[in-house]
Parts: C-alpha cells; sequence; structure tokens
C-alpha cells in the first residue's frame, strides 16, 4: 500500500476506506489493526488521523458525493462532532436550503487549492 499510495497521494478519507474495507472483508479483526498493518510507516499521529476518517466512512459514506475532497481539519471536526453525539451535517447548496426552507447553520463561501506543480496533490 505505501508505495502506490505516496504516487496517487490519497486522501485521509481514502486511506480510511481502505481500513475499513479490508476490517469489513475479514482480512483484519479491526480498523485499528489494518491501519497499524497496512500504514506501518505512517506516524502513530497519521494513523490516528485516518482513524478518524473510519469513523466518516462507516457513518456518512453511503451519503457522501465526494468524501475524498473533504481537508483534513474539516474531516477531523466531523469526527469528533459525530463521537460527542452529534448525528448528521448536510451540505446542500444555499438556494436549495432557503427554497426548502431548511434551517442554515452556515454557509460556506468559497474554497480555494493551489499547487506549485511539484506535487500531484492540492493543499
Amino acid at each position: 500500500v505505501e508505495e502506490n499510495e505516496i504516487r496517487a497521494n490519497l486522501s485521509h478519507y481514502e486511506r480510511a476506506r481502505i481500513a475499513a474495507l479490508a476490517t469489513e472483508q475479514g482480512v483484519f479483526a479491526s480498523p485499528q489493526d489494518a491501519l497499524r498493518h497496512l500504514f506501518a510507516n505512517a506516524s502513530r499521529a497519521k494513523r490516528s488521523k485516518i482513524g478518524s476518517f473510519v469513523i466518516l466512512h462507516r457513518e456518512l459514506d453511503s451519503v457522501l458525493a465526494f468524501p475524498a475532497a473533504i481537508p483534513e481539519r474539516l474531516g477531523l471536526a466531523l469526527a469528533q462532532a459525530m463521537g460527542e453525539g452529534a448525528a448528521v451535517v448536510v451540505l446542500k447548496r444555499l438556494a436549495d436550503a432557503e427554497r426548502d426552507g431548511d434551517r442554515i447553520h452556515a454557509v460556506v463561501k468559497a474554497v480555494a487549492g493551489s499547487s506549485d506543480g511539484r506535487a500531484l496533490g492540492l493543499t
């Protein structure tokens, strides 16, 4: 996994999905066991972050359109909120939410990405 992971520049969510699916298919006894074996060269802190994304995969995978695009900080915050009892986080276009009469808690005004061209990833 390590060599392909580096080449593909996988997101934390994609790494978590690998660990979760390997566990679901019986390759590993638990997601933590999968993380230790699949990402043995990663630091303990990085494996912990990926483990947080396992929670997102387990709870939200079927409703997320672009889960690999979830930034690290947002994913960690969502996983923490879910661990504290938050049930659902819904992202919807503002016009659709207003039309549907939804209660709006926050609006994402912009997202950005950049690349210096030296790597495949965006930040």
